[in-house]
């Protein structure tokens, strides 16, 4: 990563710069962490698949041509509790809590049937 100095207003600010090539080195180095039941750790140092770090891999690597993006999907899906909550930790807490509604942004845009779930189209 590059920082370059910027100056805003009265102080001189460090910013992170958006160069493509850092950009794409860093898209492939979460994708090379992603684990093999398609989500991805909280620490770099665990194999237990979190929901938090999977639906932000997910959706930083939405857009990107790296990564294995619909397997992480279907991790999602598959760790989404009975009553369509999400714990933060698969299997973790049945009723679920604030990660839903990551879970759902992370799945809204790629996955067509949570978009018409949510506007209750879907086994009407």
């Amino acid at each position: 990563m590059r920082f370059d100095s910027k100056e805003v207003s009265h102080y001189n600010v460090r910013t992170v710069t958006t160069d493509p090539i850092v950009l794409s080195d860093l898209l492939a180095e979460l994708a090379l962490r992603q684990l093999p039941c398609g989500g991805w750790a909280a620490l770099a140092s665990s194999s237990q698949p979190a929901i938090e770090p999977t639906c932000y891999s997910a959706l930083a690597l939405g857009s990107a041509p790296v990564g294995d993006v619909a397997r992480a999907q279907d991790f999602l899906l598959h760790t989404q509790n009975p009553n369509g909550s999400w714990s933060v930790f698969p299997g973790d807490d049945q009723e679920g809590g604030w990660i839903t509604s990551l879970a759902v942004i992370a799945l809204r845009d790629p996955v067509p049937a949570i978009p018409a779930r949510l506007e209750g189209s879907v086994g009407s």
